[in-house]
């Protein structure tokens, strides 16, 4: 699923997405509103909490992850994802636990700096005695830069990213959430569109490949970029949820849902289809290659790699089908399923269609 974002958004996006492990939202919905918002934040509705209990939980929480993915590897989640971090009025305490625990101050990434400056700031001043690295501003008008210089010093400002989301130019929005809905109202009433959209190569805000829980909701969810699509409008496929109570052992519903909620192999029936834009091509020497974006992936001394190009290209045939055609042009069906599984592995296929046609995971969790 990491793989997949090489072909379907190009080795440039796929090598700065990070693919954070979880995201955890402590409030339900934004305040902002942003009308680009490429998750379609809901209006917001409060913060969690601030209980013994929440408190407790949180750190559990993050203990589960400490011992599920090691401490490195934890230390990429973040506290935000359809909502603003700032709307928590305490949103640094949950950042102090974090920090206590998985050794790392994790970034933020507001659109209310100029709101909060002094709060701001004062966190910028926490994070000069603690291991962190770069904070974001998304700034959604186009005063707000020189509002920041401003306030800001230029030594406040060293570890800052400043993105300028008025300017569709200068920030292309990815046509997903709140864009691709507008884009389809205008549509739909024949009316003009200011701004770039593409409903094709819609593209995605989405950076997880892990968990998604919210702590108002008390929900998990287990998810993974893709294209935003009628079915995934807001640009990233949910393989699993479940709705959590705290006397529950999070450690062990965060590993369930690890083990039952991912189709990690190939089925005989699942009907493969290549990624939008992804082709497939064979050579004189035998060699098979998948290609998007200037890049490409090559399997050298492939069995009937004409014929099985051919068929991937089409997109109609199954697993057992091609190994059946390929096995009546004289190859070996084994040899072709190790090249199957190979692409498989390489994320070239169109995953939401294997999903689809499969029978549902067993997500409904038995604790």
């Amino acid at each position: 699923m990491v793989k997949a974002t090489l072909w379907r958004d190009g080795p440039i996006k796929h090598r700065k997405l990070v693919h954070a492990p979880f995201t955890i939202e402590l409030t339900h919905g934004c305040t902002v509103g942003c009308w680009f918002c490429g998750v379609d934040a809901e209006k917001f509705q409060g913060p969690v909490e601030v209980s013994d209990e929440v408190l407790k939980f949180w750190r559990q929480l993050l203990e589960a992850f400490k011992s599920i993915g090691g401490e490195h590897f934890s230390q990429h989640g973040f506290c935000y994802w359809a909502t603003d971090p700032l709307d928590h009025p305490q949103y640094e305490l949950f950042l102090e636990h974090f920090h206590q625990i998985l050794g790392y101050w994790p970034q933020t990434t507001t659109a209310q700096v100029l709101k909060h400056a002094p709060r701001f700031r004062q966190l910028l001043k926490t994070l000069e005695s603690k291991n962190g690295f770069v904070q974001r501003f998304s700034m959604t008008r186009s005063t707000d830069l020189k509002a920041i210089f401003d306030f800001f010093t230029p030594e406040e400002l060293f570890l800052c990213e400043m993105i300028p989301q008025y300017d569709d130019k200068l920030s292309p929005k990815a046509t997903a959430g709140r864009v691709r809905k507008l884009v389809l109202k205008k549509q739909a009433k024949e009316k003009p569109i200011s701004f770039r959209y593409d409903l094709d190569a819609t593209g995605s805000i989405a950076c997880v490949s892990g968990f998604l829980i919210n702590l108002v909701q008390h929900s998990i969810k287990l998810i993974t970029p893709c294209a935003a699509s009628d079915k995934w409008p807001l640009g990233y496929r949910i393989l699993g949820e479940y709705q959590y109570q705290h006397a529950e052992n999070i450690e062990t519903v965060l590993r369930l849902m690890l083990d039952h909620c991912i189709n990690n192999r190939l089925l005989p029936d699942d009907q493969l289809r290549l990624i939008y834009g992804v082709d497939c091509s064979s050579a004189q020497d035998g060699s098979l290659s998948v290609s998007s974006h200037g890049y490409a992936f090559v399997i050298k001394e492939v069995q009937c790699a004409e014929r099985l190009s051919e068929l991937l290209r089409s997109g109609e045939y199954t697993v057992d089908q091609i190994c059946h055609e390929i096995e009546h042009d004289g190859g070996l069906r084994i040899n072709t399923l190790i090249v199957l599984h190979q692409l498989f592995e390489q994320g070239v296929f169109d995953e939401d269609l294997l999903d689809s046609s499969r029978p549902p995971l067993p997500c409904v969790l038995e604790l």
